[in-house]
């Protein structure tokens, strides 16, 4: 997945007209999947020998700080947990990408496909919801199939927190 990324990124920075999400959204949700799986499985990458080392050659930085600007499309929940995990594996910082799309992002609107809810406050949409619909999974009709084989998210490090500091974020231990 992370070569095919890596191919991605390469093609479309040659090309112009990158600037409309929607035409990217298969690169959007590999790279939302390879964060994933980090994040799911980083205890056991980082046991291996060489687990962490192998993810540092995945050069995650350039696709992370490419034009796609993948941080940006990614679920938040998951593009702040990932920041937490690289930050303390040493493998990329994110968190001056995360500020600047904070920076320059604009409210949801109806233009910008956000929904009312009853109360009609902005829900916003993300362009990835429809690219993983089982996250968690809830359907309960089929979830005795499912179950056995389903990893639900859990960290023993769940202590980690981000915190703000004047202008820089940063990670602590609570």
């Amino acid at each position: 997945m992370v070569d095919w990324l890596h191919a991605y990124v390469g093609t479309t920075e040659k090309n112009s007209g990158n600037a409309n999400p929607n035409r990217h959204l298969p690169f959007y949700a590999i790279c939302q999947a390879v964060l994933y799986i980090f994040i799911y499985r980083h205890h056991e990458i980082a046991r291996l020998p060489d687990g962490i080392e192998i993810v540092s050659k995945w050069r995650l930085n350039h696709i992370i700080a490419s034009e796609l600007n993948p941080l940006k499309y990614c679920l938040p929940a998951i593009t702040l947990r990932f920041a937490q995990l690289a930050r303390n594996y040493q493998i990329v910082f994110c968190y001056s990408i995360i500020e600047t799309n904070n920076r320059y992002s604009l409210p949801e609107s109806f233009a910008t496909n956000g929904h009312y809810n009853d109360n009609l406050a902005i829900i916003p949409s993300n362009i990835l919801y429809s690219y993983f619909p089982f996250d968690p999974y809830v359907l309960k009709r089929s979830s005795i199939f499912i179950r056995p084989i389903y990893n639900d998210y859990r960290d023993e490090n769940d202590d980690i927190t981000i915190t703000k500091d004047s202008e820089d974020n940063h990670v602590s231990k609570v």
